[in-house]
Formats: structure tokens, sequence, C-alpha cells
């Protein structure tokens, strides 16, 4: 109730309570909280579990048909022959006679590392390698002869006939070397050689050295010549008889 102007009462009836807005904020309820942390759990599990599962496919090797079924061709496809190839006896010495004449050859040791080269080959002819640096030593050994030979005729024309001497001596040396039963024979001579009559001895194997079975025969006869005429000049001719 409430008085009105002239002092009379009169009853009232108050409004009812205003809605809230539409937009009035609300407090989260903690069980759908609970509900959307559940829900992103599993979806990121779920999205790691994919990926591990796409990269262990990628993984697996190549198939191999199940042994319930013996007809069925074995699916090679991811596999190098050439690693599962077994070398036989013969191509495990080759590759050793190989790398013991590489040594050689890398050591400026051509003639040794020629016939090592060449044992390799005979061993196992498809050794690709040992056919490759068979050819670069045998060039090797090549200019090395022709640089003794150069060596040895500048020495014969300045007079110096016991340099030249030795030089054509040195290219007789490494040619006899390639011939069967010379190298071996001229090896043991030079190693009992201590006095200038078994020097001469020595020169006198290289002298019968043959030409004709030498791999450069011209450059082995102009060693013979230079040899011939610088004995003469030093009048040894007369001594060896």
């Amino acid at each position: 109730f409430r008085l009105d102007d002239s002092g009379r009462t009169e009853s009232f009836v108050a409004p009812p309570p205003r809605a809230a807005p539409a937009y009035a904020y609300k407090a989260p309820s903690s069980v759908s909280n609970s509900r959307v942390r559940f829900y992103g759990a599993v979806g990121v599990a779920v999205f790691a579990l994919a990926i591990f599962l796409k990269d262990d496919k990628k993984r697996e090797p190549a198939s191999i048909p199940s042994s319930d079924d013996p007809t069925s061709p074995i699916n090679n496809e991811g596999y190098s022959s050439e690693a599962f190839h077994q070398k036989s006896l013969t191509e495990v010495q080759s590759e050793g006679k190989f790398r013991e004449a590489l040594r050689d050859y890398n050591n400026d040791n051509f003639n040794r590392a020629l016939l090592g080269f060449q044992e390799a080959l005979t061993l196992n002819p498809a050794h690709d390698s040992a056919s490759e640096y068979l050819e670069k030593t045998e060039k090797k050994i090549k200019s090395r002869l022709e640089e003794l030979l150069v060596d040895s005729e500048r020495s014969f024309k300045l007079l110096q006939f016991r340099r030249a001497k030795e030089r054509a001596a040195s290219m007789l040396t490494i040619i006899s070397e390639e011939i069967p039963g010379y190298g071996k024979k001229v090896a043991e001579d030079a190693t009992s050689s201590t006095t200038f009559a078994k020097t001469q001895g020595q020169e006198e194997i290289l002298l019968k050295v043959p030409c004709e079975r030498a791999r450069e025969p011209k450059l082995c006869s102009s060693a013979l010549a230079i040899i011939k005429s610088a004995r003469e000049k030093l009048g040894e001719e007369d001594i060896l008889k």
C-alpha cells in the first residue's frame, strides 16, 4: 500500500523483475569444460597415431610371399643383387693382388705394381680396376724409360760416359723385370755385387737382355747401344776380354 496526495491509501502491485538480457555472462559449467578437454586429448592422440602408422608403412621392406604358396615368385624389388653376390676364391685372391699392386703404384714402385696388376687380371680377367691401373702403370714405366734415355744421351754428348752407361743400365734393369727369368737374375747379382768385376758381370747380364721380347724394344736397343759405346770410350772392353 501507499498514500496518495490526499492522504488516502491505495493498493500497489510491484512489477515483476526484469529478465536478464540474452548477452548476459554465464559462468562456464565445469562439466562442459572437462568434456571439451577429453575430446581434445582424444583428437590429438588419434592424429599422432595416424602419422606414426604412415611413417612406419614407408619403412616396411619389400614384401616376401608367404611360405604357404611356394610357387609364387619372390619380390626382389628394393634389394640389390650386388649386395648379396658372394665372391669366388679367385675373385678374393685377385682383389688381394690388386690392393698390393695399388700400394706399390702409390709408392712409385711401378715395376712391382705392373706384375701385381698382371697377376690380379690373370686371376680375374673381369677386374676393371686392375685393367685400368695396368694401363696407367705401363705409361708410367715408359715415361721413366724415356727420361733415362734423354739423360743418358745428354751425358754421353758431354763426355760423361760413366754416367751415360749407368743411366742406360738402369733402363735395362727396368726392362729386364718384364722378361721372365731376367729380372730375378739381375736383382740377385745386384745384391751380391761389391767389386768392380761383379758390377761388370751384372752389365754382362743386362747386355744379353732379349730386346725383341721387351715391351719397348726400341728403348731397349738404344740402351744397349749406349752401354757398348760408353764402355769402348772408357776402355772397359779390354778389361772384360
